[in-house]
């Protein structure tokens, strides 16, 4: 099977999947909001996190596997935590944190090492706040509107981050001539990039204007108005999408590894799907609880 063809199928499938959880989160809004999104955040960050540690740990550090997993997963489901059991909040991410990096020094402690000490926590942390802080975001994100309009307004979010992936990898084997940063990662062009975000600009007016007859835009705002806001959202979106791919690369290039690892065949592993949604969904759910709350 070639690499673009397993790419496809991989990719095909894995919407599927996400479509399918999305779709049972929307209906299952009123009862348990959210918490089919929960689950799915929930296993792709434990995956994520162990591929990160997995990582570190082949460049010879020893970040604590157990804390960045317990932590991480923790994070990434506070949002729906905080939700159902009001009396929560008062432990809150800045305080998970705190417990994350006393735990990661307690087990660094125990093994009574102290090479690489720093470095050990440290990396313990960034798997920890780089996979489960930033997908907690996603959670926000479908949990800041209620019923299916929260769901719609992820679904939207995702889908630009990864159209413009598929628009840069289409429009950088066609036309691409000129590394945009060869030295960290050779198959990007500047073509690409400006495919890339010519493709999100237009889904993010085609996806606006369904948001806009759905109902999901601020009472009173102008059509005009609106689509100018979701044509900005997707120049962002890809903007932060490239930032978010040239992030996990700059880690997998320490790491001396190509792919995050090989479980998903053509795409490599969990983190190589979730790169650019994780840098992204901070600004998602920042930039519609400005439009929408503001």
């Amino acid at each position: 099977m070639s690499a673009l063809r397993a790419r496809v199928i991989s990719g095909t499938t894995a919407a599927a999947v996400v479509l399918a959880a999305l779709a049972a989160d929307a209906w299952w809004a009123g009862r348990a909001a959210g918490s089919v999104v929960a689950a799915v955040v929930l296993v792709l960050v434990l995956l994520a996190t162990d591929e990160v540690v997995a990582m570190a740990r082949a460049k010879g550090y020893q970040p604590r596997r157990g804390v960045a997993l317990l932590c991480g997963a923790g994070l990434a489901v506070m949002p729906l935590v905080q939700r159902h059991a009001p009396g929560s909040a008062a432990f809150g991410p800045l305080l998970w944190l705190a417990a994350a990096l006393g735990a990661a020094l307690w087990q660094q402690a125990r093994h009574q090492r102290t090479t690489q000490a720093a470095a050990n926590v440290g990396l313990t942390l960034l798997a920890i706040v780089y996979v489960g802080g930033l997908a907690s975001f996603l959670l926000r994100l479908r949990l800041l509107v209620d019923g299916p309009g929260g769901v719609a307004l992820l679904l939207y979010s995702v889908f630009l981050v990864k159209i413009n992936d598929i628009g840069a990898f289409f429009t950088g084997r066609t036309w691409g001539r000129h590394k945009l940063i060869p030295w960290l990662s050779p198959a990007k062009t500047w073509e690409g990039l400006a495919g890339g975000l010519v493709t999100t600009v237009a889904c993010g007016l085609a996806g606006g204007w369904a948001l806009y007859a759905g109902g999901l835009s601020p009472a009173g705002s102008a059509p005009a108005g609106w689509l100018g806001l979701c044509a900005g959202f997707g120049l962002l979106m890809g903007l932060v999408s490239v930032a978010g791919d040239l992030a996990a690369s700059l880690l997998k290039r320490d790491a001396e590894v190509k792919d995050s690892s090989t479980l998903i065949p053509g795409l490599g592993g969990v983190l190589d799907v979730l790169d650019s949604p994780l840098l992204a969904a901070p600004l998602a759910w920042a930039f519609w609880y400005t439009v929408l709350t503001g």
